[in-house]
């Protein structure tokens, strides 16, 4: 029995290894296929070319052999290729065959004619298309030279032409970056130090700088050239704007001190903030106020959804790092976030009045692979087509430094407020091509200040700006994947000192009545115990007894003041008031804290008082009844008094004792009501700090965080309004 059990088991494990086996397959990577192979992306696996190929440089796919024209191409294993013949080889597209010149002749080792000159285009075709018998070379002339398909002549670099009048750059003109300069034109000095980017203390000798700052800066100088500007101000937006360097490179060679030089029309002057042919990198002409606060948005914001200044619209102007122009591009929510959500969510930040916050964590990797190096300037798209207009957004950056002290961190008077910017740099920190970044430069925290115009009924608001903070990342976060930190988020504010001063008018008067009720139970105090003059027992007594009205005081004015805010908030159509930010509550907070503390007090105090007082039940019921018992004799009979009964103190003492800890609402009836109608029914979600008043919420729409205010208002109104209903109910129907 054992042996024909071992048998079906073998049986059955051979029929599941086959079965497996269908489905199992081993990873073979293309650099494993052999020059007659190409990598097929279906099998994933190597294929033989077809017969006469070999495969092309990439090795995905296939194409004929030098000496073999192709017949028919399908695709790999479907290409047909056809021997051309003694001494000819196949034309450049390879569909056909075709001799070589004399001044080219034919290598058989090869199978193929020689190479044209340096100078010279290879030409297989006439003017009009035909087929020559044979390929043969034709010299470019002086001022040009041959494409990179060796089969054109184009002109070459107008600073070659300029300087020598041909191709060549011969002593004493510096050719630097491709580009050709006269002698005694100003180019920067080739030192190491001018390509070094510095990282968090630690320098890379960047490709990029190496191969475009030299060039660009000189021809910026000369000629005014836009594309060399461009390079030149992209170069010193991923210097963060830095132009006052200590050690050992010096300001004069920094990228931003050469174009603060070059914008500078007369020397000693100041820059220009908008130069001609050159990018507006710097605010230079006005103070941070005046830049931030101002009525150039004419746009009257709106609350109602149907209405299309409910929505922010913003616009890109987009570089490449090289200064080539993309064009324009509308911001939606996956522009500037580096957050991966849905677009419902991510847009929710366009809506206007809506408290946004986006924060996660990324994969440090994608940063290297995932994103192409582009520069933004930032607009604000008011009116409508064809009357529409932009307006610049300021761009503030955290890192910046001035004589090595960062500013923009410090007192708004000290800004220096820019205009480009980038979400991922992920080629400067490049030490030589097709490496991989030694580091990445990202936008870790991007946030939208939005601030409510001044004395305005009408939704305006004044310029907004981003506030961008970057981060540096070695290569050691890419070989180790690690999750990196990033937000993105919309701050709204207005000037409160109104409504502030209101407020804090409110407590002063309520404070006054407070302190007066409190001098009144202080003096009942006294006079309880026998105190002639005020020591300090009747102080200390002043203070405690002002504890529980001052935080009652503070309760209701707080509470007043945040439900004001969130009813006048949620009902507006066209917009007078924004919620508090997180900034603007610290004084809610401190108040409320006080309450909560100076209340804590007050309640010691009742306990202390309850647990120390000394209370005697004195019984006024006279006795009433008579006992009579016999004498001595039967004829005398006495009578005695009968006392009040024990039980009647214990049952007084105990009525007292149970008086003591009466309430006129059910505790676990109120919690449960309460819970009952903010979690269940939402009206915890009327507390969000967006315009909406919604009970529930839409999983796909963004979660807009609560405002502090809004939420306290809202607790404490259905606290209060279920504690209400009870007291009413127990009073009045018990």
């Amino acid at each position: 029995m054992a042996g024909y059990l071992t048998m079906l088991f073998v049986c059955f494990y051979i029929i599941f290894v086959c079965v497996v086996a269908q489905y199992k397959e081993a990873y073979i990577s293309p650099s494993l296929c052999d020059e007659s192979q190409f990598y097929d992306i279906t099998k994933l696996s190597c294929v033989k070319c077809s017969e006469n190929a070999t495969r092309t440089e990439d090795g995905f796919s296939c194409m004929c052999k030098s000496g073999f024209q192709m017949v028919e191409n399908f695709g790999n294993i479907n290409l047909q290729c056809k021997y051309c013949g003694e001494e000819k080889t196949h034309t450049l597209e390879s569909w056909n065959c075709i001799g070589c010149a004399s001044e080219i002749p034919y290598v058989e080792l090869e199978q193929t004619c020689s190479p044209c000159a340096p100078d010279a285009i290879t030409v297989e075709r006439g003017v009009n298309g035909v087929l020559e018998e044979n390929r043969t070379c034709v010299k470019c002339e002086e001022d040009t030279h041959p494409d990179e398909t060796g089969t054109k002549c184009v002109r070459c670099h107008e600073s070659y032409i300029n300087a020598t009048k041909t191709c060549a750059c011969s002593d004493p003109n510096h050719e630097v970056n491709g580009m050709c300069f006269a002698e005694g034109n100003p180019v920067l000095a080739d030192t190491p130090s001018l390509y070094q980017v510095s990282y968090g203390g630690k320098t890379v000798n960047s490709q990029f700088m190496r191969q475009h700052y030299r060039g660009s800066t000189a021809m910026c100088r000369l000629s005014k050239n836009v594309t060399a500007c461009q390079v030149l101000g992209n170069s010193c937006v991923v210097m963060q704007y830095i132009h006052s360097l200590t050690g050992k490179r010096q300001a004069s060679t920094n990228p931003c001190a050469q174009y603060l030089d070059i914008s500078t029309p007369v020397s000693g002057k100041k820059p220009d903030e908008r130069p001609e042919s050159m990018p507006w990198l710097y605010y230079l002409d006005k103070t941070v106020s005046s830049i931030i606060s101002n009525d150039e948005v004419k746009t009257e914001f709106s609350f109602q959804s149907s209405d299309i200044d409910s929505q922010f619209r913003f616009r890109i102007a987009r570089y490449t790092l090289v200064g080539t122009f993309l064009g324009f591009e509308d911001v939606e929510g996956r522009t500037l976030q580096l957050c991966v959500a849905g677009d419902q969510k991510l847009n929710a930040f366009l809506t206007f009045g809506t408290k946004y916050k986006e924060e996660c964590s990324i994969s440090a990797r994608d940063l290297w692979d995932g994103h192409d190096m582009e520069l933004w300037d930032l607009f604000l798209v008011q009116g409508e087509e064809p009357n529409e207009s932009l307006l610049p957004v300021s761009v503030l950056v955290l890192n910046y430094e001035q004589n090595g002290e960062k500013v923009n961190q410090g007192n708004a008077e000290d800004w220096q407020l820019t205009r480009r910017f980038y979400l991922v740099d992920n080629v400067v920190g490049k030490t030589d091509s097709g490496s991989v970044a030694s580091f990445v430069r990202y936008a870790k925290q991007i946030q939208l200040v939005i601030k409510l115009r001044d004395n305005t009924a009408l939704g305006q608001i004044n310029p907004p700006y981003l506030v961008i903070e970057y981060a540096d990342l070695p290569k050691k976060s890419y070989t180790d994947d690690v999750q990196i930190p990033a937000s993105f988020s919309v701050t709204y504010s207005m000037n409160r000192g109104k409504y502030n001063g209101d407020v804090e008018a409110a407590m002063i008067v309520l404070a006054g009545a407070a302190g007066l009720y409190a001098c009144l139970r202080t003096w009942g105090w006294s006079k309880r115990s026998g105190r002639i003059a005020i020591d300090f027992l009747t102080l200390i007594k002043l203070v405690v007894f002002a504890c529980g009205p001052v935080a009652t005081m503070f309760f209701v004015v707080q509470f007043g003041a945040a439900f004001w805010w969130l009813i006048v908030f949620k009902n507006q159509s066209k917009v007078m008031f924004i919620m508090p930010n997180d900034d603007e509550e610290f004084n809610f907070i401190i108040y409320m804290s006080c309450a909560f503390a100076l209340k804590c007090i007050d309640l010691v105090h009742l306990l202390v008082n309850q647990v120390t007082v000394d209370i005697f039940f004195i019984d006024w019921e006279k006795p009433r009844g008579k006992i009579n018992s016999p004498g001595p004799s039967e004829a005398e009979v006495s009578a005695k008094t009968i006392p009040v009964s024990i039980w009647r103190t214990y049952l007084v003492a105990n009525e007292w004792n149970e008086i003591q800890s009466v309430r006129k609402i059910n505790p676990i009836l109120q919690i449960v009501t309460a819970l009952f109608f903010l979690k269940v029914v939402g009206f915890e979600n009327l507390a969000t700090a967006d315009p909406n008043a919604n009970f529930r919420v839409n999983a796909a729409e963004y979660d807009c965080p609560d405002s502090r205010m809004g939420r306290f208002a809202i607790g404490a109104s259905v606290y209060l309004t279920v504690a209400v209903v009870q007291w009413a109910f127990f009073c009045f129907y018990l």
